[in-house]
């Protein structure tokens, strides 16, 4: 079962703890959660980060919030006599690559029922967390 653990005191909490610090000021990360990754369902699903919602930390599909984010191309190209790939995030929903934070984050959200969230943002993160709130009915 999946539960929030401070890096610096080992202090454990609930995952659905409403905090964002360790009473010791210390740092939380999300423990008790190992991924799976079933190649054969993965591969029957549309072609977006939510393909591989077992890695991902959103108990119920129900609460998934989606634009059709992840999955942008690679764009081979040669750059001072290198091969590189250049990834098209500029695809994703909003713009940004922030959208695969924002879907995710989001998603937990709606899953703890929080109906009101703040992003401190005047760039692309707003412009992601403002989107995928508004899909979900988040303010």
């Amino acid at each position: 079962m999946p539960y929030l653990s401070c890096q610096h005191c080992k202090r454990e909490y609930a995952e659905d703890t409403r905090i964002w610090r360790c009473a010791c000021g210390g740092v939380l990360r999300l423990a008790g959660f190992t991924p799976r990754f079933p190649r054969p369902e993965i591969r029957k699903r549309p072609a977006t980060l939510w393909r591989y919602r077992e890695a991902l930390p959103v108990q119920e599909d129900t609460h998934i919030i989606t634009l059709g984010e992840g999955m942008t191309p690679l764009l081979p190209l040669s750059w001072q006599g290198e091969e590189i790939l250049f990834k098209l995030d500029f695809l994703c929903p909003t713009g940004s690559f922030k959208d695969r934070g924002s879907t995710v984050m989001l998603s937990k959200v709606k899953e703890h029922g929080i109906e009101q969230v703040v992003e401190d943002s005047s760039g692309n993160a707003g412009a992601s967390v403002a989107a995928y709130a508004a899909r979900g009915g988040i303010e």
